[in-house]
Parts: C-alpha cells; structure tokens; sequence
C-alpha cells in the first residue's frame, strides 16, 4: 500500500505553493495522508527517525486520516478526502494560484490548503482579513449602483454595503428564504430607502430546495443528494436571477453566501454576469470542491478581471471569499469626511470575530492569549472614536 512509510517533510517546506505541488504529484494520496496525520497529531517534522519509531503505524494513521474532517462549513469531508480532491485536480489549484491577483490571495489559498490538510483553522489565521466584502482594495465603489445580496441573512450585510459605500445607491434587493431570519431581515432594513427583500433561495432554475435550518447564529444547510444530512426542516422557493431581476437592471456588485448552493445560484446569474460585468464576491468554503469550482466557473463568464481571495474568519472553517473585480481602475480613494465612520467598522468587525473565536478556544493557549489583546485594543481603540465621533457630529 505504501512505497515509503511517511514523507520526509519539514513544516517550513510547507509554506511554499510549488513544494506542495511537487509534493502532491510524486506520492499517494495514502502516503500523503499518512505523513500530515503524523506531522498533525505530534506537532513535529515527518523527518524524524525517533518519531517514526513512536509512532502509530501507516495503516491506524490512514485509518483516522479517513475519519478526521477538515475545515469545510457544509456537508463534511474528511482529510484524506481533501487529500485526493487536491491531487486529483492539481492542475485547477496551479491555475487558480495563477490568476490572483495579489500575494496575500496567494497566501489566503496556500493556507486554506494546509489548513484542510493538517485539520486545523491555524493557518487561515495567517491571511486574515476583517473586512468581508465590502473593502475599497478589493471592489472599488461604483455610483448609481444596484447591490444584490444573495443569502443576506439579518441583514447586516446590507447594512455593511451602506456603511462602506455610502447611501447614494440606486437599490439594493436581499435574499434570504428561512422565515425566522428573513423576519429579522425585513426588520433591520425597514427604514432603509431602495431596499426591496425576497424571501426566497437562489439557484439556477425556478423551484424549491429542502434547508435544514438551525440557530441563526449558526445557519443552514442545503440539502444535496449524497450529503450526510437526512431530511430537512422546511422547503423553501427558488429563483435564478435571471429570470427574477429584470434584464434591464444591471447588477453592479453580487454577493453570495448561501450555503453550498453557490454555483447552481451563479448558473442562474449567467446572464447578467455575463452582460452587467457585475463585481462578484462569492463565498468558497462551503463545499469541498468549491475553491476551483466557482472560480473556474466565474472566471468562464469573463476571464478579463481582477481575482481576489480573502479569509474573513478567526476560527473554524474560515470564511473564505472570491472576489473578481472586471473594472481595472485606478485605485480610489475613500472619502476623508467617512474615514471615522469606516475605521470603526473596521474595529468592530474585529471585536465581533475576537470574541467569536475565543467562546471556542481554549483560554490558556497563546492564540487565544494574543486574541484577547487585540479584542482589548479595538475596544479601547473603538471607545475613542466614537467618542471623538460623537463630538464632532454632535450626535
């Protein structure tokens, strides 16, 4: 089963992309699984005589290779799994490592990679960024626009749209189809001009998807055929947008979020992706293969972009996010007079994923020791401006 027992592979070797390719395309996928498991479980280098000798042997470590899951958000996968999703279709990650268009989305998929790889949300730490979707780096503000949030959930996210760009859009229409969080939704945009909700999934055709539906602070699964999920909590409508939003609106930024359903939802955009050129910011962690779909998929409806990627989460699976941007300008500027407004934001965002990631920590490690610094420095930070905030626009 095996050529060699374990690999001889240091952690630093690791941190290159092409490494890891060559890696990949010279052993099994046992081989492979083998040796992360053993890097994994001892915290040490698979280079080690005095290790292998201590250590389980191939077979048990194959054996929890296949039963330890990975980082994915949605329908679980194993590690071993990622293992042979990855060597399989090296030749689509290559690609993909090849079309970003920075170095910290280089740097977002290589630890995405190894963090799937080692079964832990260490490495996504690396790359993260707090400003999920909405950052002037990334999607520069398009005026007169018509923002479409697909899964917007409470709406937090449109109300992140206003507060990063401002309040002169054209529209923005929201959708979210569970009824208690589309409740919550209708109710936190109601006084918001321009905002049309729909409560209703987004696909590729017309019909309707079984969710299993938890907390609100956890979310939903979509139900697929294969998927270790039995049954469903409700049924729930679909529509494509492109039958649902009139082709003589153009979509000027597109998000999705929503739960593993992401590339039927962006079938049923083809249209208006393809003639609006919208910026897209898609989330690609839900399902296993979702970081070389989606891309593949975006980048076949207009190859003539700027492609990003970013980790917006602390814990866990991480929230990793696609961005593609068809507009190639020149770098914006925010407003001076919003730069306050924005950099509260900003700190507030990192306090919510701080304390997101210490209720799950534990609190004597270093990581959560470092977080809990940062936590108290945005407060302390976040307390000022708004102080200063409040003295300057009287409120």
């Amino acid at each position: 089963m095996f050529d060699k027992p374990f690999i001889p592979v240091r952690f630093t070797d690791l941190m290159d992309f092409n490494f890891i390719c060559d890696l990949l395309r010279r052993h099994t996928a046992d081989e492979l699984a083998v040796t992360f498991m053993l890097m994994r479980k001892h915290q040490a280098e698979a280079q080690d005589d005095g290790l292998h000798a201590a250590a389980e042997s191939p077979a048990e470590l194959l054996s929890e290779a296949k039963k330890l899951t990975v980082p994915i958000a949605r329908h679980p996968a194993f590690l071993w799994q990622w293992v042979a999703e990855v060597k399989e279709h090296l030749d689509d990650y290559i690609w993909l490592h090849g079309i970003l268009a920075d170095q910290h989305s280089r740097d977002t998929l290589l630890n995405a990679m190894l963090g799937r790889f080692f079964s832990t949300h260490a490495f996504l730490e690396k790359t993260y960024t707090p400003i999920q979707y909405f950052d002037w780096n990334i999607l520069r503000k398009r005026e007169n626009s018509l923002y479409v949030d697909c899964g917007a959930y409470d709406g937090d996210s449109v109300v992140n749209f206003i507060g990063r760009y401002g309040s002169d859009y054209a529209h923005i229409i929201a959708y979210e189809p569970t009824p208690d969080v589309f409740h919550a939704l209708r109710q936190s945009v109601q006084s918001l001009p321009r905002v049309l909700v729909r409560q209703a999934a987004v696909g590729e055709k017309a019909g309707a998807l079984p969710l299993q539906c938890f907390q609100m602070a956890v979310g939903n699964y979509v139900v697929m055929d294969g998927s270790l999920l039995s049954g469903a909590d409700i049924t729930v409508p679909v529509v494509a947008l492109d039958q649902d939003i009139d082709p003589a609106l153009k979509i000027s930024l597109l998000k999705m979020d929503v739960e593993g359903a992401e590339s039927a939802a962006l079938r049923g955009a083809r249209g208006h992706i393809v003639r609006d050129r919208p910026q897209l910011a898609i989330c690609v962690y839900h399902l296993l293969d979702d970081l070389r779909v989606i891309p593949r998929l975006i980048h076949s409806y207009n190859p003539e972009q700027d492609f990003y990627l970013r980790n917006h989460q602390l814990h866990a699976s991480g929230e990793i996010v696609f961005y593609a941007d068809p507009d190639k300008q020149p770098e914006q500027t925010p407003p001076a007079s919003d730069a306050p407004l924005r950099r509260m934001l900003d700190l507030s965002a990192t306090v919510y994923e701080g304390l997101d990631y210490l209720r799950q920590a534990d609190p004597a490690s270093e990581a959560a020791r470092q977080t809990r610094d940062l936590v108290h420095q945005a407060l302390a930070t976040l307390l000022r401006g708004s102080e200063q905030w409040a003295e300057t626009t009287g409120e």
